[in-house]
């Protein structure tokens, strides 16, 4: 009869439950709500920013300004988050803006791709500057984290100013370049190319213009340590 009892106890707790899961699930908040700021809490560079883009002033999620020296001058970098807030159920997130604003004001250069980029990632050189032609490469072995052997900071490099990337230590990339692919009777891939390990040094620049990252890679000291033939197999 207890057993009875706890079972029939244990069915009504979880029917309750269910219904009251249903019931207000239709009202639960999944996720961020969107949050503006104030301008007022944003630094002066902030705001003039703000006011020279004509971003809307009630729409500022956030506002962050660094101080950079660039040879003799100070440039503060102002990173701004505006615009009606995205992907909420997922975590919000809004538009992004960034520019370099120098000490005396009066002007700005951008430092975004576009109004709708988030600051940059110096790993995007994998995809963004080209180190060669990556077509038929596969099998990289290189640094995961190019943070980790790079140093980034604010430049101007003829009368740019942008983003300098400089190594800090010699970054070395092992890859292989396929030329022919045959295919055996038992469905095995017989690949044959090069395998190439190469070591970048030095530095390039990256700068904004005409809506898009330029980039300088006079700087980019570039050297082959090695290319070996290879045949390899491939189930």
């Amino acid at each position: 009869m207890k057993n009875k009892k706890l079972t029939l106890g244990l069915g009504i707790i979880i029917i309750v439950s269910a219904i009251f899961f249903f019931i207000n699930e239709g009202n639960t908040i999944i996720g961020d709500t969107p949050s503006y700021i104030p301008i007022s809490s944003c630094s002066q560079e902030a705001q003039f920013l703000i006011n020279e883009k004509d971003f809307p002033t009630n729409l500022i999620a956030g506002c962050n300004t660094t101080k950079h020296k660039v040879d003799r001058d100070t440039f503060y970098v102002v990173t701004i988050s505006y615009g009606e807030a995205q992907d909420c159920p997922a975590g919000c997130f809004y538009d992004t803006y960034i520019a370099a604003v120098p000490k005396n004001g009066g002007t700005f250069y951008d430092l975004s791709a576009n109004p709708a980029s988030e600051s940059f990632d110096v790993n995007n050189i994998y995809t963004e500057v080209s180190f060669g032609d990556e077509s038929g490469h596969t099998d990289h072995v290189c640094p995961t984290n190019l943070e980790s052997v790079t140093k980034t900071s604010l430049a101007r490099e003829n009368g740019k100013i942008g983003w300098k990337f400089e190594f800090i230590k010699p970054f070395t990339c092992t890859w292989k370049e396929l030329s022919s692919t045959k295919v055996t009777m038992d469905n095995t891939f017989i690949h044959t190319g090069v395998e190439i390990t190469n070591s970048w040094n030095g530095s390039w620049f990256a700068y904004h213009e005409d809506e898009t990252y330029q980039w300088d890679l006079s700087k980019l000291i570039s050297k082959e340590i090695s290319r070996e033939k290879i045949t390899f197999e491939e189930k």
